[in-house]
Order: C-alpha cells, then sequence, then structure tokens
C-alpha cells in the first residue's frame, strides 16, 4: 500500500509541476507578446518620426525653391519696368523733338511745289449717280 500511496504521490506531484510548467509557459509567452507589442509599436513609432522628418525635409526644399523663384521674378520684374521706363523716355523724346521740330521749322513756298499738278478732286456721290444716268441715258 505504501507504494501504492508513493506512486499516487507522485502522480500528484507530477501534475502539479505540469501545471506550474504550464503556467510558466503561459507567462513567458504573455511576455513574449507584450515585448513584441511594444516593439511593433516602437518601430511604428520611429517609421512615423522618419516620415514626420522626411516630409519637413521636402518642405523646407519646397520653400527655399519658392523663394529663389519669388526673387528671380521680382528681378526680372524690376528689369522689365526699367525697360519700359526707358522705351516710354525714348518715345517721349522722339516726341519731344518731332514736335519741336515741326514747330520751329516755318513753310518756305517754293516756285516748284506752286507749279505742281494738283491732285484730282474726287467725286462726290451725287455726281457719280448723274453720270451713271447720263451714260445710261445715252445708250
Amino acid at each position: 500500500m505504501r507504494e501504492r500511496v508513493a506512486a499516487q504521490e507522485d502522480t500528484e506531484l507530477q501534475q502539479q509541476r505540469q501545471k506550474e510548467d504550464k503556467k510558466l509557459q503561459a507567462a513567458i509567452t504573455r511576455e513574449e507578446k507584450t515585448q513584441e507589442a511594444a516593439d511593433k509599436k516602437i518601430r511604428r513609432k520611429a517609421q512615423r518620426i522618419a516620415a514626420r522628418e522626411e516630409l519637413t525635409r521636402e518642405k523646407a526644399k519646397k520653400t527655399t525653391k519658392k523663394k529663389a523663384k519669388k526673387a528671380q521674378k521680382a528681378r526680372e520684374a524690376k528689369k522689365r519696368k526699367i525697360k519700359t521706363e526707358k522705351k516710354h523716355a525714348q518715345r517721349a523724346q522722339a516726341k519731344k523733338s518731332f514736335q519741336s521740330g515741326k514747330i520751329d521749322k516755318k513753310r518756305s513756298v517754293d516756285d516748284s511745289e506752286i507749279n505742281k499738278p494738283r491732285k484730282r478732286p474726287r467725286n462726290v456721290r451725287s455726281q457719280i449717280r448723274n453720270q451713271l444716268s447720263i451714260t445710261e441715258s445715252s445708250k
């Protein structure tokens, strides 16, 4: 009987050990899962941070390009404005010189102009109609 009791105690001990092993194994797997979840979280956070940094770098590049373009456009606009002002000044100067030249000169009467044949006078509409009716009636 003692052997039986000893065997029963051994089986109970084994069962207890198995239960404890299962508990330990479950605790280990739980710990591993929580560790994996934490690692995943950290990786995601790192990826988000990297993406944000990339976006900020791209944004900075875009803004510098925009500023450079804006400055270039301003320079070009200034050049165009100067050019147009020069053109206006030249035109005004030419106009002044033309007008002053026109005013300063007096018309001289040349004999050659007097003897020139004059332009043929234009016909008035009524004259043209009369001529047409005359030519038609003579036919």
